[in-house]
């Protein structure tokens, strides 16, 4: 049975005979000696068999192995510590420790042996090799006139063969080296990852302005400021432009969306806003549910917190929470036990005021409101549609904010009234509306749906029926007393009449009949043509007349009211007449509702004469401002001064000064807003009377009929005029009629050349004016038609032409009329069916008359 052994690694007496004895007793059977392995590591099996004892032998004499270990140091000077370093720096790469390798002999005992004992520096040098090759400089000549045999290596090194695969291994060293050096230039050449980055924009902004410009190359030779030192740069890589300057002290914190989810901070900004989520599910309490809804939308407010939502897509999932959680459910409000419906519809009340604010914030982005509206899921225009319908004036909770007494009567407790006023707080705060606007849930539901594009609004029968209750609802003070009485008394009682909504609703129902909302089903569309019908016979061509008269008398009686607030009540009546144009268009029956109405035509020449001498007066101030006017001196006689300013003043000439270019440009926006406001009201007016000509015969008799004073303003005779100075409708017709014809030159007045060939808002001007020419031309034909009493008293009125014409009198009168008229025929022109056309044939028989008339 073999005997085991544990062999200790020391270096007795015995273990050095032993190795010696294995060196001279090595045979053809005994296993292969690895080409990496240590002198140690020989005699380190675990298990094995040793051979019988050895017979006992005198000492050896090591009298010399310090001599020789002495001698070995300086005969080796390859084994230096420079090599030995660059050895070790070799083997951080691949591809090296082949050429490395390489470098030694021809895989002998001896050379192995030297090199172990090299790399083991730590243990004395005690075994000396027989006959060491002395070290030969001429060592690559060498190996081109031998070539060398492939080293039999089987052992696994750091850096050897086993790791460098997919690399042939060739046998000459100088193709070694030749590969080496390529190897080096194909790593070297690659980019970095920093680089690429750089070059194709992936850490850059999408909305910065220099992601798309031609940034400057690098000064240096390498691929990018920030890659690698040890990658010696080849690439093409661009530097990064330069950052925008900013002034001293200045700060850009604006980041875009693609900045924003890079960093993260859309992951944090939802998990910080996630207990505001959690607070608003439904399985949650009345109070936390209404705490976290206040919350969101206080936040929302400021413009930090809103751009990090839009980024974080928050605005959507927080819409459906708020939904779920009670906002919006319109007809879902029954509760199943009576002793809990108004605490059940108090809160309701208040999550729907939460709801309606939560929407009207985010309508402030047009993009992130339409992107809000078109989610299948949202369901935002019906439920907006039914805020509409469910609020009034009477039971809104932001309308009676200030009269306790009636919450309480609405059921509202003082923590709910303590809730309200600081909701109410809130949306005021928010600046979402005028300063002196009243807040209520309709206003806002009216407000978004406004700010949506018209085409993602459904014109179901529930939503025009939402709109028609909200709108009867607000017109109703003002159909509950004579107008005359509601005048008198609004002008030292607020009635609360809630112009801004009011104009929202109008606006909403002034797209629904010029067929801007979505298509409409075939079910729908009788529904909806019935609900206009019947408001038609109720109350909304009285409440149209009582909304414009009661406008016109907030315009004059206010003193005190901001531009913002006199610019809201002037597009409440703007969208007012806008409005009735587009009832009364080729309607018979709209026509003979209107023209029952005892305020119809007082309203429509007030509105004409209004816009008419607005118009005038911006026009007028436009060449002052813009050209340069010289009074021509006279060759009369002087003054004692030789000015001649006297002389001018004698003759009823005002002396002109030359006025310079203002730079003021929201002076010039403003007059050229107040112009376009007036051309609108004027353009409008004159429709809506030609229309109710056209239509009814019997217009032509009470416009005769009808007085009105032009330059009163008084709230009281807004209704019936009793000043003293009156006139007819058309003697005001005619006024205007004439003040818009083209005044001669004066003989002693020139103007002065300006640099522009000509004057563009002079030009627009004149353009303007030939075509409300044309269409008075066109009323006043309508008119005449038939009418023997109304053709005495217009031509009677029109002023003769100025320029030379062939015919007399007042055939001279109606050949400019005639003139004039032909340009409604050219709009016309190629209309050929539909309602175009048909306007187009009436005018041109209008026309047939005048030539006619100018005939006789």
């Amino acid at each position: 049975m073999p005997t085991t052994s544990f062999n200790s690694r020391t270096y007795s007496r015995k273990s050095v005979k032993r190795k010696s004895e294995s060196i001279k007793q090595s045979t053809p059977e005994s296993k292969r000696r690895k080409f990496d392995q240590d002198p140690e590591q020989e005699d380190s099996t675990d298990v094995e068999e040793d051979p019988p004892p050895p017979r006992p032998q005198p000492p050896r004499d090591l009298s010399q192995i310090f001599e020789a270990v002495t001698s070995s140091t300086p005969s080796s000077p390859e084994k230096s510590p420079g090599k030995l370093a660059k050895r070790m720096l070799s083997r951080s790469r691949t591809e090296s420790s082949i050429a490395s390798g390489s470098g030694s002999g021809g895989g002998s005992k001896n050379s192995s042996t030297s090199s172990i004992l090299s790399r083991t520096p730590s243990l004395p040098n005690t075994f000396k090799p027989p006959n060491p090759p002395p070290p030969s400089p001429t060592k690559p000549a060498e190996a081109k006139q031998s070539p060398m045999p492939r080293p039999k290596m089987t052992g696994r090194t750091y850096a050897g063969s086993s790791r460098s695969f997919l690399v042939p291994i060739p046998v000459n060293p100088a193709s070694l080296e030749q590969l080496q050096e390529e190897l080096d230039d194909e790593f070297a050449s690659r980019e970095s990852y920093t680089s690429l980055r750089t070059r194709w924009g992936v850490d850059e902004s999408e909305d910065d302005p220099y992601a798309y410009g031609s940034p400057t190359r690098s000064g240096s030779n390498v691929s990018t400021p920030n890659g690698s030192p040890s990658k010696r740069g080849k690439g093409k890589g661009k530097a990064r432009p330069e950052p925008v300057p900013l002034a001293n002290g200045m700060m850009n914190p604006l980041k875009s969306i693609t900045e924003l989810r890079n960093q993260g901070e859309s992951r944090r900004f939802l998990d910080e806003v996630g207990y505001l989520w959690e607070g608003l599910d439904k399985s949650g309490g009345l109070g936390l549910r209404r705490a976290s809804a206040l919350e969101i939308t206080t936040k929302l407010c400021e413009s930090e917190f809103a751009r990090k939502a839009k980024a974080a897509d928050f605005i959507g999932p927080t819409w459906d929470l708020l939904r779920t959680a009670g906002g919006g459910q319109g007809e879902d409000r029954a509760s199943p036990s009576l002793f809990f419906k108004w605490l059940y519809l108090t809160s309701q009340q208040i999550m729907d005021i939460l709801l309606a604010f939560f929407a009207t914030l985010v309508s402030r982005d047009p993009a992130s409101f339409s992107d809000l509206a078109q989610r299948p899921s949202s369901s935002l225009t019906s439920t907006l549609f039914s805020l509409l319908e469910t609020s009034s004036p009477s039971t809104d909770p932001l309308t009676c904010i200030s009269d306790a007494a009636q919450l309480r009567k609405l059921g509202f407790s003082k923590k709910d009234q303590y809730l309200l006023t600081t909701i109410h707080t809130a949306i005021s705060n928010a600046s979402l509306f005028p300063d002196s606007t009243g807040l209520s849930t309709s206003l806002l539901a009216s407000h978004c749906l406004t700010s949506l594009p018209s085409s993602v609004l459904a014109p179901t029968s529930t939503n025009m029926k939402a709109l028609m209750s909200t709108l009867r609802s607000h017109l109703s003070p003002l159909l509950a007393s004579p107008m005359s009485t509601f005048i008198v008394t609004s002008l030292y009682n607020d009635p609360h009449i809630a112009f801004l909504h009011i104009h929202n609703a109008l606006s909403l129902l002034d797209t629904y009949l010029l067929a801007g909302w979505a298509p409409q089903l075939e079910d729908d569309i009788p529904a909806n043509q019935q609900e206009l019908e019947d408001a038609r016979d109720t109350w909304l061509s009285e409440g149209l007349f009582a909304l414009g008269v009661y406008m016109e008398a907030v315009n004059s009686g206010r003193n005190g009211g901001t531009e913002r607030e006199n610019d809201k009540t002037r597009e409440c009546s703007l969208v007012t007449l806008r409005l009735l144009v587009g009832l009364t268009h080729s309607d018979p029956v709209w026509c003979a509702r209107l023209t029952k109405d005892a305020l119809c035509f007082g309203f429509i020449i007030r509105a004409i004469l209004r816009g008419h001498s607005t118009r005038l007066g911006k026009v007028k101030e436009e060449p002052e401002a813009n050209g340069k006017v010289k009074q021509e001196q006279s060759a009369g006689p002087r003054n004692g001064n030789g000015n001649g300013r006297a002389h001018g003043k004698q003759n009823g000439k005002r002396s002109v000064k030359v006025e310079e270019d203002s730079d003021e440009e929201s002076d010039g926006a403003a007059k050229t807003d107040g112009a376009e406001e007036a051309l609108d009201t004027l353009c409008l007016a004159l429709g809506l009377l030609t229309n109710l000509v056209q239509v009814d015969d019997q217009v032509k008799n009470t416009l005769r009929e009808t007085y009105i004073s032009p330059h009163c303003t008084l709230p009281k005779c807004l209704t019936a005029c009793k000043c003293t100075h009156q006139i007819t409708a058309l003697e005001a017709l005619a006024r205007v009629y004439r003040e818009l014809l083209p005044t001669p030159p004066l003989a002693n007045v020139k103007r002065e050349s300006s640099p522009e060939p000509t004057d563009p808002s002079i030009l627009l001007a004149a353009e303007e004016s030939q075509l409300l020419l044309s269409h008075l031309s066109l009323l006043f034909g309508l008119l005449m038609l038939d009418n023997a009493e109304n053709q005495a008293t217009l031509l009677a009125l029109l002023p003769l032409p100025a320029a030379p014409c062939k015919y007399r009198g007042d055939s001279a009168k109606v050949d400019v009329l005639v003139a004039q008229a032909r340009e409604f025929v050219y709009i016309y022109a190629g209309a050929e069916d539909g309602d175009a056309a048909k306007e187009g044939e009436s005018v041109k028989t209008v026309l047939r008359f005048l030539e006619a008339l100018r005939e006789r």
